[in-house]
């Protein structure tokens, strides 16, 4: 009797000594890992904020000198490095000017020829009236697709006639044609009428009498987003820039 109560004992204290031991004799680490391995390493996400504008956002403020300073005119000359400006032209313009009014603008064009439009890239001055001829052999529909600042169906019609629009808001109008879908074309209503439209071989451009002062130049393209630029422009001088780093859409 007095050995079984001795085993009993024995079993018991054997018992406690293994409380609190892991399965391979190991006490629990304190992070909740097992003792004797190393923590995973967690990867830290790294947040690059998109600071690029919004396409249709042409005349939208930005920042430091909106001002003309004084002196004579000069002039912005410059290159779009992209294959991209190959394919398509783009458009070049300066975001905001004031403290100017600038003449009542001529009416513009937009024609259709050969089942295209022709410019491809329009620019021009808020308030301005474009005519679109068609001067195709076939009847035509001119219609802003969704998400164009300004809002309109032509309808179709015939051969030789015209129809007008008003752009009256700054932004980006994509055109097409529901007669014939693979016609494409935008019209950039810009806030004063500093632009340009790229060349489509070279990527070049040109923005003759430009005020003196700090502008921010801004880079269209169908394809590219869109890029903003400082150019200082001296009075009775030409300022050079480039287009360079350009992402895709």
């Amino acid at each position: 009797m007095k050995l079984c109560i001795r085993q009993l004992m024995l079993l018991s204290v054997t018992a406690l000594l293994c409380v609190g031991c892991s399965g391979d004799g190991q006490p629990p680490a304190e992070n909740g890992t097992d003792a004797g391995k190393a923590p995973a390493e967690t990867e830290t996400p790294v947040v690059t904020p998109d600071t690029e504008p919004a396409e249709a956002d042409l005349g939208d403020p930005a920042p430091g000198t909106a001002v003309a300073g004084q002196g004579d005119p000069g002039s912005i000359q410059g290159v779009v490095k992209s294959p991209y400006t190959r394919l398509a032209q783009g458009a070049v313009y300066i975001v905001r000017v004031d403290g100017q009014k600038f003449p009542p603008p001529k009416d513009a064009e937009m024609d259709q020829k050969n089942l295209i439009f022709v410019p491809h890239v329009l620019p021009i001055l808020v308030g301005t009236t474009v005519d679109f001829p068609n001067s195709d052999t076939v009847r035509h529909n001119v219609y802003s697709t969704e998400g164009s600042i300004q809002d309109f169906n032509l309808g179709t019609y015939d051969v030789g006639i015209v129809k007008h629009i008003t752009f009256d808001k700054v932004g980006v109008t994509h055109l097409g044609c529901n007669v014939h879908t693979e016609m494409s074309a935008y019209i950039l209503t810009c806030q004063n009428p500093y632009f340009a439209v790229t060349d489509k071989g070279t990527g070049k451009f040109a923005i003759p009498e430009v005020p003196p002062g700090n502008w921010h130049l801004r880079f269209f393209h169908e394809r590219l987003k869109p890029k903003t630029i400082q150019v200082e422009v001296k009075p009775g001088e030409e300022a050079s820039v480039e287009f360079t780093d350009l992402k895709r859409k």
